[in-house]
């Protein structure tokens, strides 16, 4: 047993006898005056006519005042002069000590019956070793030990009586129940076995009292009080556990759980059978949520929040271990009582507790952060240790967690289902963000598969537009996110045409898709060129996978309208890439109108032209693009596939004095220069110029 000590304790004593009449005959501890009358009183016989067999009887009763308890045995004295005189030896236990005790049946064997002419030495204190284990109650003594067990806590507010059996030693059997109360209920327990009258009076009542089996008046003398050999209907399951015990003296464990857990308990036997019930279900508890449950329901109704702290704490601390299988309310009894816990069992059941907890009040886990102890513990370890998705899960149901969340998991920003959460206040979320670097860009991606346009400023602002048009690529190149997503993120982007030109000029492969989208969100004069090739330029040397068809007259036209800008170093280049396709699309009548109303205002215009014919203007502008900048002639000869058209063009640069001296220079370069694939167009350029 916990409280089992082998020591050897001091017990004071009393003796009482008959000389001159009932009174003390010797002692060695003083006691107070009021404490002195009740042994007195108590020592005497237990009733007129009072069978006292050759082995006497027992009476135990406390003496508050003195902080003793009272065992006595009392002898009948025959050799006494005077006709129903007694001996009754008295040991006087102090409380501490009486807790402490394993088996109070060690106390039997230190009574000594006097014998005449002396008395014997009772002027000094006796010892007793205290013994590891209890006696154990087994047959016909266990049976009217359950007796009464039924009566004394079966019916806790009562006198209890019981006759004596002939063939069960009574004394013993009443030792054993009385060895199995907690020290605080011990203490205050009042019995007597063989009373032949109520021996209580006002303020000290006896718990329990037996009369002799033959004594057939003796029954009625005990008005109001509750025969244990009467007792009926079907016994509560705490009697097997409490029976249990008798026959197995702690075995299971009940008694050392009693001695803990009535500690604090005022309200005496009442108590017993629901801390038996306790402990039932601690047996059974880790493998049956309702055993919590009904361990838990019994505390919380039966006991006030400061009484049986050693059972709550006993409750809690195995409920920690398993909580992930408890309910709302089982959760709540384990926090109010989590500090009853020893710390090393916390950190063990944090994550199944905390879990838990996130389960069922995600509010509440994370409330614990804010308290001190097991509770922080508690928090702080499951939070730490939940996967992303059971984070996300949990914040489904509480979004106005976010921002905490992401204090201690970061990781979380980079989660799809993070950002998917209904309800996010996105300010505090990005507020909480301590993401930079190829992190950033997994952030970015996570907020774009969720469909999260409206934070796309917000990366913007926090990441730059580069940044995310970085994530912008390589979501087209995987293909997750839809176009249209895509296309809210590249218009909010391409606002920073710096970070437009250093994307496009990053020599880094560039899915077509992502070039088309800009091209729609970003005016053709808005990317600088400030050094080297044109961005545009360097971008389609670079491209990946296929155009949309549904895209490609207007990029191509819209690489056009750059070139006969004025930003462009490299105008021949995109003219080069958009002059032919646009120019094809104007003559079939298929060029969209948003692409002409972005063209035309760049394109030369003649009285001698209608407006409806759209060609000539193209050929115009395309030759005064390169022969007002003197662009290279290797462009110029390369410029479109078709001779046809190439003729056109030099027909129109050969009607104006700066046009002729375009195409001298290009004559010029063809003795240097008359490589494949359209070398052979400086001979005819130069066979134009000697026709004129």
């Amino acid at each position: 047993m916990a409280h089992a000590v082998r020591e050897r304790l001091k017990v004071h004593q009393t003796l009482h006898g008959y000389a001159e009449g009932h009174r003390l005959l010797a002692d060695s501890a003083s006691l107070s005056a009021k404490d002195m009358r009740t042994l007195l009183t108590m020592s005497d016989i237990s009733g007129p006519g009072t069978r006292i067999d050759q082995s006497g009887y027992l009476t135990g009763y406390p003496l508050a005042e003195s902080g003793v308890y009272a065992l006595a045995r009392t002898w009948a004295a025959p050799e006494m002069p005077r006709p129903g005189c007694v001996w009754t030896h008295t040991l006087l236990i102090d409380f501490a000590d009486l807790a402490t005790l394993a088996s109070l049946g060690e106390l039997d064997v230190l009574f000594r019956r006097p014998e005449l002419p002396g008395y014997g030495n009772y002027t000094k204190p006796l010892s007793v070793e205290n013994a590891q284990v209890a006696r154990a109650l087994t047959g016909d003594e266990l049976k009217w030990s359950r007796k009464l067990l039924s009566a004394l806590y079966g019916k806790p507010r009562e006198r209890v009586i019981a006759a004596r059996l002939e063939d069960v030693d009574a004394d013993a059997s009443v030792l054993a129940v009385w060895s199995q109360q907690w020290p605080r209920l011990r203490r205050g327990f009042r019995f007597c076995t063989m009373a032949a009258a109520d021996r209580s009076s006002e303020g000290n009542v006896f718990d329990l009292q037996l009369f002799h089996p033959k004594d057939r008046g003796s029954k009625a003398r005990f008005q109001k009080a509750v025969d244990a050999n009467s007792v009926t209907g079907v016994e509560p399951l705490w009697i097997e556990e409490a029976t249990s015990d008798l026959a197995n003296p702690d075995v299971f464990g009940l008694r050392s759980f009693l001695h803990a857990a009535g500690s604090d308990i005022d309200f005496g036997r009442a108590a017993f059978g629901s801390l038996c019930r306790v402990h039932r279900c601690l047996k059974e508890a880790p493998s049956s949520a309702n055993a919590f449950r009904t361990s838990i329901d019994i505390l919380t109704a039966e006991f006030s929040p400061n009484q049986a702290r050693a059972a709550r704490m006993a409750v809690t601390k195995l409920a920690v271990l398993h909580a992930e299988a408890l309910d709302e309310i089982a959760i709540d009894f384990i926090l109010r009582n989590l500090g009853l816990v020893d710390m090393d069992t916390v950190k063990s059941g944090a994550l199944r507790l905390g879990r838990a907890i996130w389960k069922n009040s995600p509010d509440q886990l994370v409330a614990l952060r804010m308290m001190d102890g097991s509770s922080q513990v508690v928090a702080e370890n499951t939070l730490a240790a939940l996967n992303l998705q059971e984070i996300i899960e949990g914040l489904e149901r509480a979004p106005a967690l976010a921002p905490v969340l992401l204090q201690c998991r970061q990781e979380l920003a980079c989660q799809v289902g993070f950002w998917a959460i209904p309800g996010l206040d996105i300010a505090k979320v990005f507020a909480e963000l301590r993401s930079d670097g190829d992190k950033a860009r997994q952030v970015i991606g996570a907020i774009m598969l969720a469909g999260r346009v409206d934070s796309a400023g917000r990366c913007i602002s926090r990441w730059g537009a580069r940044s995310v048009l970085e994530v912008c690529i390589e979501q087209v190149v995987s293909g997750a996110v839809l176009s249209a997503t895509l296309n809210a993120w590249v218009m909010d982007a391409a606002w920073d045409s710096m970070a437009v030109a250093e994307v496009l000029s990053s020599g880094r492969p560039l899915p077509w898709e992502i070039l088309v989208m800009l091209g729609r969100v970003i005016e053709a004069d808005k990317v600088p060129n400030e050094i080297g090739d044109d961005p545009w330029v360097v971008a389609i040397h670079n491209a990946t996978g296929q155009m949309p068809s549904d895209a490609q007259t207007f990029f191509c036209a819209y690489l056009l309208c750059r070139a006969l800008g004025n930003r462009s170093r490299t105008p021949g280049e995109l003219a080069r890439f958009g002059f032919e396709p646009t120019y094809r699309a104007a003559e079939c009548n298929s060029l969209p109108d948003d692409s002409w109303r972005a063209l035309e205002p760049r394109l030369p215009w003649s009285m001698f032209w209608f407006e409806r014919d759209r060609c000539p203007r193209l050929r115009a502008a395309v030759v005064d693009l390169f022969t007002d900048r003197y662009l290279a002639p290797e462009i110029f000869v390369g410029l479109v596939e078709s001779d046809e058209l190439f003729l056109q063009l030099v027909e129109m640069a050969g009607q104006s004095w700066k046009g002729r001296e375009y195409l001298e220079m290009v004559c010029s370069v063809a003795k240097n220069d008359s490589a494949p694939p359209f070398g052979y167009r400086f001979n005819k350029v130069k066979r134009f110029l000697d026709k004129r």
